[in-house]
């Protein structure tokens, strides 16, 4: 059964059966959302799926004929690139409003402080979910998988990997009366761990998104990942951070080039030489102007690492411009200080509509040439357990 579930009046899907239960069960979808199936006689609320619950077929109840705004034909198949005309370039979209997210990060702070922080890795899936649910390409949303539980085992798991180091580590220097070190000691552990935290990080994050139910993957190995750090770190030391503009290249080439959407990769045809000149004019322009420049670098770096990124051969194109992360730091600004911090929900999905509606591709990429891509089982939240759990000692230790 192929079944579409409507969300602000938009339809999601094709799910089967056991995808709407999973995403009833973490709350990505309601009770009373509108489903639709060629199997149906009518719209139904979802609670009156037939079989959802277990029941069969034909005790399901009798459609809902009086839900508000339900559309009077059913949804239309999905597009493929033969549906666009050739020279259409899709742009990304993003769709989110002020008020929702503002009352869901309400509910997320009232619960994260009624539960001593515990809560705070469902609200973190929940605001990702909201993003990625709000964000259209070619008419379709991503989707999150991760779930608040998925996030705090990875938060657990390393605070089982980090704590007992940094109790060892403590005792040690405590005996040595060297106690005063431990913040410089743990800097350097984390410098250790941060290309394992890294590479577990974008593993989870891309296992974990899908688009038009096929999830993207990461490629690259933990071993790539180090050795692509310790080479790029002893080059910047012995450089003087000269060699800065390489190793960010290196990074993206790295991360985007082993990325992949279900059977299509991308790649990235950027280069250090490049991003040098970009460096060296935004570095001498921010400090000429007393760091106004700095917004226009980050927007330059930003372009150049979209620019050129490329999947199936179709080059992404971003015309994000430096007034807007201008414009926007100051607004972030005013709503916290001006408002403290009610109005800053606003002030994201507005920046978010601008980032979104600056980015699209040069032609409609072949979709009937991706292939599904299986759910990464080696992907584990352990990478961003560690990051979670390392800012929390470092918090506590003063580092």
């Amino acid at each position: 059964m192929n079944i579409f579930v409507y969300q602000n009046n938009q339809p999601h899907g094709p799910y089967s059966l056991d995808e709407v239960r999973s995403r009833l069960h973490d709350g990505r979808i309601k009770e009373t959302d509108k489903a639709w199936s060629d199997e149906f006689d009518d719209y139904l609320p979802v609670s009156q799926i037939p079989g959802l619950y277990g029941e069969a077929p034909e005790a399901r109840q009798a459609p809902l004929q009086s839900i508000p705004g339900t559309p009077t034909k059913p949804p239309p198949p999905r597009k493929t690139s033969s549906d666009y005309r050739s020279d259409f370039q899709p742009k990304l979209e993003y769709t989110g409003e002020g008020g929702e997210f503002f009352k869901l990060n309400l509910v997320n702070i009232l619960l994260t402080l009624a539960t001593f922080g515990i809560y705070s890795f469902w609200a973190k899936a929940k605001v990702r979910h909201f993003h990625w649910g709000n964000t259209y390409f070619m008419d379709e949303p991503l989707e999150y998988h991760a779930t608040g539980k998925e996030l705090f085992i990875g938060f657990l798991k390393g605070m089982v990997v980090l704590l007992p180091v940094v109790l060892i580590l403590y005792v040690l220097l405590e005996a040595m009366e060297l106690g005063m070190l431990m913040p410089t000691v743990f800097f350097f552990l984390y410098l250790l761990a941060m290309p394992f935290i890294i590479y577990s990080n974008r593993k989870f994050l891309l296992a974990r998104t899908s688009w038009r139910n096929v999830r993207l993957r990461f490629n690259g190995t933990l071993g790539e990942c180090y050795g692509l750090h310790i080479k790029s770190f002893l080059l910047i030391f012995i450089t003087f951070g000269i060699y800065t503009p390489w190793y960010i290249a290196a990074l993206d080439r790295f991360f985007i080039s082993k990325a992949a959407y279900g059977t299509e990769k991308f790649e990235y045809h950027g280069n250090g030489g490049e991003l040098f000149g970009i460096y060296i004019k935004g570095i001498l322009l921010s400090i000429i102007t007393f760091g106004i420049y700095s917004f226009w670098f980050q927007s330059e770096l930003l372009r150049y690492k979209w620019n050129n990124t490329s999947i199936q051969g179709i080059s992404f194109k971003n015309k994000l411009p430096g007034e807007e992360l201008f414009v926007h730091t100051i607004l972030v600004g005013l709503s916290i200080y001006g408002t403290l911090g009610i109005a800053l929900p606003w002030v994201i999905v507005r920046f978010l509509k601008i980032k979104a509606s600056k980015l699209s591709m040069t032609q409609t990429p072949d979709l009937a040439a991706v292939e599904a891509a299986m759910k990464d089982r080696r992907a584990s939240s352990l990478g961003e357990g560690l990051g979670e759990a390392a800012d929390a000692i470092g918090d506590f230790l003063g580092g």
